[in-house]
């Protein structure tokens, strides 16, 4: 699909002199590059497709699935095993997982068989998990106590349907893409209830596909052909981004906004990364294709992005190349690493800091927890201090 807006496109290109922005093909990983991880486990799940993922501290981590609302396990747990990487890439969807594996502590069940529910997960507060319910109209989001499992209570978006983006913007509000291009928020304290600000706004013309946030500045990225720059505090726009096909995702830092979108009208394995610099005008620097599918990236430090490629599919439906994630030196337009992992369909993924990484998607094993070779955890774990610990994330909205 073209953007429709090809002369306010024309009119952005002429302002910021992009007629010929750098473009480049990003190469292959040189073999000595390429990493498996020391030590893997599986989290025990029956669930066709696992769709997202949270993680509190070392505590808990969190996933939403078509089969149950949500799946909680926690981060200690001696009932697990390791497997060979490579004996799970020729895996079927119909695979056994493991009867070692990582049991949940917890589920919440759906009450409709007959819905796939696959929805949005983040931490409220350190004891309150938010879910974003996408197959009710309206759109809302329900709490549970992590601890015990208790449903808490919901607070629905009137006005959309088929939210399934969520992020935070501040300590205590939340903001939640739509299907229709509205924005909704609202504020969650610690010991207190929900409750909707009643900010509710036009940011595209179709469906946003992911929402990222960074230092008072709110990214969104649409199947409209744009990404939209807004102030998170007065929520007034302020800048508009165009692509010419859809964009999956994106992020932002001090120095950069990456976005991934199609480079081609036929297939999503032709992707991007736009690289625009982060100051006034944001301006194109460069584009990096491949053909391969690059989607949810995620900023790292001194120029450098992690991101999922996807790989390209044959004629039944299957990765010819597998799912791997990628480290990619955006500064010097090359592949600094590549990883390989359980599941055959990377969806989501978060990079913990105590040089561990857990992946969740569909096929073969669909949740692992990694533990990452040295050399890699010292490439992409977010530096730390006794203090606290960071943990950098990157979701993949999966409209393909």
């Amino acid at each position: 699909m073209d953007c429709p807006r090809q002369g306010m496109k024309d009119e952005y290109k002429r302002r910021h002199k992009l007629e010929r922005p750098l473009i480049r093909t990003l190469p292959d990983v040189d073999s000595s590059h390429v990493f498996t991880p020391v030590h893997q486990e599986c989290l025990d799940t029956d669930c066709k497709n696992v769709f997202d993922i949270d993680t509190q501290g070392q505590e808990f981590i969190v996933t939403s699935s078509d089969e149950w609302w949500l799946e909680v396990y926690g981060h200690c747990n001696e009932d697990s095993t390791s497997f060979d990487v490579d004996s799970v890439s020729e895996v079927s969807d119909n695979a056994v997982i493991p009867s070692k594996s990582r049991k949940a502590l917890w589920r919440a069940v759906r009450r409709d068989p007959e819905l796939d529910v696959l929805g949005k997960v983040t931490f409220l507060a350190p004891d309150v998990l938010g879910f974003l319910r996408p197959e009710t109209i309206p759109a809302a989001v329900a709490t549970w106590n992590v601890r015990t499992g208790r449903y808490l209570e919901s607070v629905a978006f009137h006005g959309d349907y088929f939210c399934q983006t969520m992020c935070k913007i501040s300590n205590t509000e939340f903001v939640v893409g739509g299907a229709l291009g509205h924005l909704f928020s609202f504020e969650h304290e610690c010991g207190r209830n929900l409750r909707g600000t009643g900010r509710v706004w036009k940011a595209h013309t179709q469906i946003i596909s992911n929402i990222s946030v960074h230092n008072g500045i709110i990214l969104t990225t649409s199947m409209d052909c744009t990404a939209r720059l807004w102030d998170a505090e007065t929520k007034k726009r302020v800048a508009v981004l165009y692509h010419d096909y859809e964009v999956l995702s994106g992020a932002i830092s001090d120095q950069y906004i990456v976005t991934c979108s199609r480079y081609s009208e036929s297939t999503w394995e032709k992707s991007e990364l736009r690289i625009y610099r982060n100051c006034e005008g944001y301006p194109l620097t460069k584009i990096l294709r491949s053909s391969e599918g690059i989607f949810a990236p995620t900023l790292l430090e001194d120029g450098r992005v992690l991101c999922i490629v996807r790989g390209q599919m044959d004629e039944d439906d299957r990765p010819v190349v597998r799912n791997t994630l990628l480290v990619v030196d955006i500064e010097n337009e090359r592949m600094l690493a590549q990883l390989k992992v359980g599941c055959r369909t990377i969806l989501r993924y978060e990079v913990l800091s105590d040089g561990r990484l857990v992946a969740i998607g569909s096929g073969g094993c669909r949740g692992v927890i990694a533990t990452l070779p040295r050399e890699l955890a010292r490439l992409i774990s977010p530096k730390t201090t006794d203090k606290q610990s960071k943990i950098r994330r990157r979701r993949m909205c999966t409209l393909m």
